[in-house]
């Protein structure tokens, strides 16, 4: 698996965004999310109807609260599937 340092190039803009996320990531690592975003088309042109989080921090709290109420793992499936790993 490839890391996202070796895969976006190395634009200032690109090492900032590295530089600030660099925690999330390492915390995260593993860990994969799709948002994706829909509209509706109306007279007034296309509405955004999806309310994903944007920043970092907000991201990082809804994956807390969803990982809260999610039921426990089952160790079965985990020893079926011994690269998973739970995070903490």
């Amino acid at each position: 698996r490839r890391r996202m340092e070796t895969i976006i190039p190395p634009t200032p803009k690109n090492t900032a965004f590295l530089s600030k996320t660099a925690a999330a990531r390492t915390r995260f690592a593993g860990y994969g999310a799709r948002m994706e975003d829909e509209y509706f088309t109306t007279p007034n042109g296309p509405t955004l109807v999806t309310n994903w989080p944007r920043e970092i921090a907000e991201v990082e709290a809804r994956t807390m609260k969803l990982r809260a109420s999610a039921p426990p793992h089952d160790e079965a499936v985990l020893r079926r599937y011994p690269r998973a790993r739970v995070i903490q």
